[in-house]
């Protein structure tokens, strides 16, 4: 009798401690991202030092920019890096994302203009908590 009692609470012992871990991870948000780092891109910055920051693009292409400049259009390398989905869309998943256009300039990527609107998101967020 003794015995069958001690498997009942070593059982019962196993299911409470999965049951607490269960619940730790559902608390501290097991499926949550880790947070985005943060970035403070300004022109002429080193397409190394985004990488560095961000890590690789998730999306990259080539496109024209300046048609209608008085120094004519300029070929610039776009680097798309995906966020969360877009509260503001219901029946459409569409990603915030942070938009990076950099143009070569003496055999390197320099940042010359960018689109932060996931990490603006991201910062509003944090604001409001």
């Amino acid at each position: 009798m003794k015995v069958a009692f001690s498997r009942i609470s070593l059982r019962l012992g196993h299911a409470l401690v999965v049951l607490a871990c269960a619940v730790l991870f559902v608390i501290n948000g097991c499926a949550s991202k880790p947070p985005r780092p943060s970035l403070a891109p300004y022109v002429g910055m080193p397409g190394a030092e985004v990488e560095a920051t961000l890590g690789a693009p998730n999306e990259t292409f080539e496109s024209e920019f300046g048609q209608d400049s008085a120094t004519g259009p300029w070929s610039g390398l776009v680097w798309l890096y995906f966020g969360e989905l877009d509260p503001r869309y219901k029946y459409v998943e569409r990603r915030l994302k942070d938009t990076f256009v950099f143009v070569e300039h003496g055999g390197e990527l320099r940042l010359n203009h960018w689109d932060l609107e996931a990490m603006a998101y991201a910062k509003a967020l944090a604001e409001e908590r």
